[in-house]
């Protein structure tokens, strides 16, 4: 299954990348903290090589070396030129320093007596070499330069014991502001690591903020979403309430469900309308069928009557038939009996009787169930024959 980057994802993922690189910063600003700091690596080594150098090199403010150089000028240990020379180079290197200092921002006691009241001492030291030792050794008055040389050792005590006084103050100093540095680098640092604690914490609760407030309300908005798509429109939406962009969408999410729900009612009313209007066909065509079938009923009954009227009609004609016949095979008979008769009667007269009558009756007696129909229809034929049966007869014997 491939990688899909949700939302939910991304936060994580950036939450994660803003901490680990929050926990980089920090861990370098630590680091370069520590590397720097007062009484770091390398605050030891750039100390360590000022002291070399201070250990090495006389410093300019401090007239030990001016010293050194008059006392060597007074022992003649070399030429009085080269000696005036390096004074001359050291009284401008001091001028230079002294210069640097008062313009710099030195604790105002120190400066005070640094410019000020070593100065003084310095200055008295100067004077004394310059119009006292070196002229004297230039002129070879030993004892004036001697003396000279006294005055100048003189003054640089009075320097030294500033300078004493200086060194001290200043190492006090040095030592506090060390302390103070070293209390000011830890309260940075636990500053530092606080502050970035807190910024962890803040992104931290703002990534909890953005999962509880924006994430998982669009999960649960779109598991609501798809319950309305899938047809679960009693599912609730929730954040309807919420003032921001969730609760926009929430709203809108609302609107389709509300839709949703009319189109749905809209379906079932038709749905319903459909159904009422087909059982009122089904039962408009069960009432047609009906009113057919009696109908159809009533017309068969009709039908079934006249067929059975017919039939009767046709039996009694078939009866009819019968008796016809057979008044006609009787007539026949009749007639040959009555021809029979004639002839006899007329060779006898006296002996002649008329039977045609109990022979129609005979021929033409009901049998079964059909025999009041058949005896009603052949009685007004046995009687015309009972009437007319003689005429007949002998209008035929005639012929």
């Amino acid at each position: 299954m491939p990688f899909r980057l949700t939302i939910s994802r991304a936060i994580v993922v950036f939450g994660i990348a803003v901490v680990l690189g929050l926990a980089a910063i920090i861990g370098t600003s630590n680091y370069a903290l520590q590397q720097i700091k007062v009484g770091g690596p390398v605050y030891d080594r750039i100390k360590l090589g000022n002291d070399l150098i201070a250990d090495i090199l006389p410093p300019p403010e401090y007239v030990i070396e001016a010293y050194l150089e008059a006392t060597l000028a007074l022992r003649g240990s070399a030429p009085h030129a080269e000696h005036r020379e390096r004074l001359t180079q050291l009284r401008k290197d001091y001028d230079d320093r002294r210069e640097f200092w008062s313009k710099s921002k030195l604790d105002p006691t120190l400066k005070s007596l640094l410019i000020e009241k070593s100065d003084a001492e310095v200055g008295r030291f100067w004077r004394a070499i310059e119009e006292g030792l070196l002229p004297a050794l230039a002129d070879g008055k030993t004892e004036a330069a001697v003396t000279a040389y006294e005055a100048t050792t003189s003054a640089y005590k009075a320097h030294r014991a500033v300078i004493d006084d200086v060194v001290k103050r200043t190492t006090d100093a040095n030592t506090a502001a060390e302390a103070s540095a070293s209390s000011t680098v830890s309260t940075v640092s636990n500053a530092v690591w606080g502050v970035s604690a807190a910024v962890v914490l803040m992104i931290c609760a703002g990534l909890v903020g953005v999962v509880l407030g924006v994430v998982r309300p669009i999960s649960s908005m779109t598991s609501a979403m798809q319950r309305v798509a899938g047809g679960d429109l009693d599912a609730p939406v929730p954040s309807g309430s919420r003032q921001d962009e969730i609760g926009a969408m929430a709203q809108a999410v609302q609107v389709f469900k509300d839709n949703a729900a009319r189109v749905r009612e809209m379906e079932a009313d038709q749905s319903a309308r459909r159904i009422r209007s087909e059982q009122e066909r089904k039962a408009e065509f069960a009432r047609m069928a009906d009113e057919f079938e009696a109908t159809v009923g009533s017309v068969v009954g009709a039908v079934s009557s006249v067929s059975s009227d017919i039939e009767a009609t046709a039996v009694t004609l078939a009866d009819a038939a019968r008796s016809t016949r057979t008044l006609t095979e009787g007539v026949s008979i009749v007639s040959e009996n009555s021809s029979k008769s004639v002839g006899s009667a007329v060779r006898h007269p006296r002996r002649w009787q008329p039977p045609l009558a109990r022979s129609a009756v005979r021929w033409t007696k009901p049998t079964g169930s059909r025999a009041p129909l058949s005896a009603r229809r052949t009685a007004p034929m046995s009687s015309w024959l009972h009437c007319r049966g003689p005429q007949v007869a002998s209008a035929r014997l005639s012929r």
